[in-house]
């Protein structure tokens, strides 16, 4: 099988029959499969061996006595193949010695079962997604500290950490599991929310307390987890608002922000330095009152200086007009951000599997409760529409911003439907044969048409953060802050939102759910249009802390690490996990190749490059606070840096 970034490594389709007659892994070991996993090879011309994975539970584990003792006999009865025990990488090791042209699979290796589990049990997803962001966020800031003053909480994050991954154990993360499981997950899923917020809200007062001292006036830090400047809208909390208060930057100018409650007022940074923060005072005086804002708000249409969004009695969308490309993105005669209510009875593993026969009994949920406005600017607006269908409610807050071209659907669902399968819809007007899919440290490109078998097996697919539809000088991206499940078909884009099976958990799904997705309409195609950036500032929000005044001695803002390449990301900083070392993670989003430069904050003393254990260091150049590299498509590089 051969990998986006073209590695290659070996595989094997297991053979061995179950009682069901499934080729599986977790299967008795006597005569009868021992036979069975023989016949049914068919490169039998080609290879004379083939691997029998036998044992209790998933995966192969657990060989019991009983089979151990029956592998002793089989190999005395002369009827059956010759076989031998040994272990997997053995069989590789010896297949690749004697076959010297292997077949190369160069795709992804698509299960055409259990599309289901993309989506179901709604808030492991969320837990999981929202984990590693906060565990993210806690190790970069934690690193910067460690340079500092020597801290870093590496038993209590690593401790998170085991939580975070016991719980993507394929049957938990996949809602396929009783609902115990999801009971024990969510106390967990509590701890491990807990750590990680208490790791970085001690690492960014550690910073702050670095770069501050004590005084009559507060300041205002904004922390930039990404690795680029950011100048976007961030939500910041006050116990109480104060009265007559200001905003002011290093020098002097009046920041803007707006009151979105009682206790918390929206701000407009400008450049926060990458993986780093920017800081603002706090003190007495007029704010800003005159900003121009491009926001029009109204119950039938939003405005901004990117879009003029129109919306029908019903609440849908029927139009949003690109004013900088000047094209229309909704597709004539149609509507956008449509809800579509499913029956979703599959034949067999209700929790695992949706079947292709779901889209047969649709009803699109358009009668609306009430809809208002909630924010008119300068920096967002907002209108508030809510839903009802049977037992459940559905109320969402659309927003756009002055200085964003996206569109935010922030959902609150208090659902009580079973076997009920819940989309949205975008029928967009873009023309492409296929869709691009974000995947861990890439993409992947799928057909949008039904052609073929292989075609049509993919009508529901997974994908991380984003999914893009783009025709040669123009695109769409479909963000989410913690769904899984993508379905793009010809024009029109469906993200799946709630499953609600009733086996193995007769109530998965039911109750509270919250969640965002966003419409990205761009320029150019998914690259130049910047979506794989915009998918990351979605999920990764600007960070707000308010602390002591400014000392006079002290810089203003920070960035600890900043790349030079749009197509390379700094995935993790984190310190090493047996040294000083301070490890850096960096991936190709784009699929192209060439030299890449980081600059830190700090001076270096020792460079190295290794693998994603930390392990087989190699010494790199570096000059000064800067290393240099060069960087294949898709390649993931992680490089030990230690500074002066």
């Amino acid at each position: 099988w051969q990998g986006l970034d073209g590695t290659q490594i070996l595989a094997h389709f297991i053979t061995t029959p179950d009682p069901r007659g499934w080729n599986d892994y977790s299967v008795d070991l006597n005569a009868i499969n021992v036979q069975s996993c023989w016949d049914n090879y068919q490169q039998q011309r080609e290879n004379q061996q083939v691997l029998l994975s036998y044992g209790w539970g998933d995966g192969g584990g657990g060989p019991t006595r009983e089979m151990q003792e029956q592998a002793l006999r089989l190999k005395y009865m002369k009827a059956l193949p010759h076989h031998r025990q040994g272990q997997a990488n053995t069989f590789f090791v010896e297949l690749e010695k004697r076959i010297q042209q292997l077949p190369v699979w160069n795709d992804e290796l698509y299960l055409q079962f259990h599309r289901g589990c993309y989506t179901s049990q709604a808030n492991i997803k969320k837990n999981n997604r929202h984990s590693e962001i906060l565990y993210h966020n806690a190790e970069l800031f934690s690193a910067i500290n460690f340079l500092t003053t020597g801290r870093y909480p590496q038993q209590e994050l690593n401790r998170g950490w085991e939580f975070i991954l016991l719980n993507q154990f394929h049957d938990i993360i996949a809602g396929s599991s009783i609902a115990e499981v999801y009971r024990d997950s969510e106390r967990e899923f509590e701890q491990v929310t807990a750590l990680g917020k208490q790791c970085l809200d001690e690492a960014l007062a550690q910073i702050s307390s670095h770069v501050c001292s004590s005084g009559n006036e507060r300041l205002l830090f904004i922390f930039n987890p990404l690795c680029w400047r950011r100048s976007e809208p961030i939500l910041v909390s006050f116990e109480e608002i104060p009265n007559n208060f200001a905003i002011v930057d290093h020098d002097g100018n009046l920041i803007p922000f707006q009151i979105v409650s009682n206790n918390a007022v929206l701000v407009q940074p400008h450049e926060v330095p990458a993986m780093g923060f920017k800081t603002y005072q706090i003190c007495e005086g007029e704010s800003a009152n005159s900003f121009a804002t491009s926001l029009n708000i109204s119950t039938h249409h939003l405005q901004n200086r990117f879009f003029y969004i129109e919306l029908d009695a019903q609440g849908l969308i029927t139009s949003i007009y690109d004013k900088k490309s000047d094209r229309e993105i909704i597709q004539n005669g149609r509507s956008g951000n449509v809800l579509q209510l499913f029956e979703d009875r599959p034949l067999a593993n209700d929790a695992w599997d949706i079947d292709i026969f779901y889209q047969q009994k649709c009803c699109e949920l358009r009668e609306l409760e009430e809809i208002k406005i909630i924010e008119m600017g300068p920096f967002r607006g907002g209108i508030m529409l809510k839903r009802k269908f049977l037992d459940s409610t559905i109320t969402q807050c659309i927003y756009i911003y002055d200085q964003i071209p996206r569109i935010d659907f922030h959902t609150e669902i208090n659902w009580q439907q079973h076997q009920t399968l819940l989309k949205v819809a975008f029928p967009v007007n873009i023309h492409a044969t296929k869709a691009i899919y974000e995947i861990p440290f890439g993409s992947i490109e799928r057909p949008t048409h039904w052609n073929t078998a292989w075609d049509w097996g993919r009508f529901e697919v997974p994908a991380q953060k984003w999914a893009d539809l783009s025709e040669g000088d123009y695109g769409v991206s479909l963000l989410n802050d913690c769904k899984y499940g993508y379905d793009i078909k010809e024009n029109i884009m469906r993200l799946t939102l709630i499953k609600a099976a009733i086996d193995p958990d007769p109530n998965a799904d039911i109750g509270h759910h919250s969640f965002c997705y966003a419409l990205y309409p761009h320029g150019c195609d998914w690259r130049q249009g910047n979506t794989v950036r915009m998918a990351y500032e979605f999920n990764y929000p600007l960070l707000a802390k308010i602390g002591a005044a400014l000392s006079e001695n002290r810089s203003s803002e920070f960035s600890f690490a900043r790349v030079n390449r749009d197509n390379v990301l700094i995935e993790t900083i984190k310190k090493a996990e047996d040294s000083d070392g301070i490890i850096v993670r960096v991936y190709e989003a784009y699929n192209q190749r060439g030299e890449v430069e980081i600059e830190f904050g700090y001076a270096i003393e020792q460079a190295s490059e290794c693998n994603l254990i930390e392990d087989d260091e190699i010494p790199i150049d570096f000059v000064e606070n800067k290393i240099k590299f060069h960087i294949r498509p898709y390649e993931i590089k992680t490089f030990v840096i230690k500074f002066e």
